[in-house]
């Protein structure tokens, strides 16, 4: 596994162990998109959760770099990368037996602080950007 440097001017997100080894099965040539969902509820607070998503290769017009983990690129919506940096992002492995690829904050108060922000409300229910792969789950 190697996790290659970024510049300084670019948020870096660390990859644990294991979810470096799916980085690596599974990028197949595409992008690693972190993205957020965002949604009103009834009474009226802002609830949302950070996400991953495969991009195909070329797909990434208009995102921010944060980062490659064994050769493979990942990318932000520009929106995020701040809360990202503030948060302390690290991609994990989770759910059953590690299938999915997910963003956990050291700092998750950051992310808080971002639902109360004009720009994750302008971010309310609009659908993720830009044309996704499906993540393949292995058996």
């Amino acid at each position: 596994m190697t996790v290659e440097p970024t510049p300084p001017s670019i948020t870096t997100i660390v990859a644990d162990p294991r979810a470096a080894r799916r980085i690596a099965e599974e990028a197949r040539g595409r992008t690693l998109l972190v993205d957020c969902f965002a949604t009103q509820c009834c009474t009226g607070v802002l609830v949302g959760d950070l996400e991953t998503r495969w991009l195909d290769h070329g797909r990434d017009a208009g995102l921010e770099p944060i980062g490659t983990v064994n050769g493979t690129p990942i990318v932000a919506n520009p929106d995020l990368t701040a809360v990202l940096r503030a948060g302390g992002a690290r991609l994990v492995a989770g759910g059953l037996r590690g299938r999915s690829l997910q963003v956990r904050l050291d700092v998750p108060e950051a992310w808080v602080d971002f639902l109360a922000t004009p720009t994750a409300r302008r971010l309310r229910g609009r659908a993720p950007r830009g044309p996704a792969s499906p993540t393949p789950h292995a058996s």
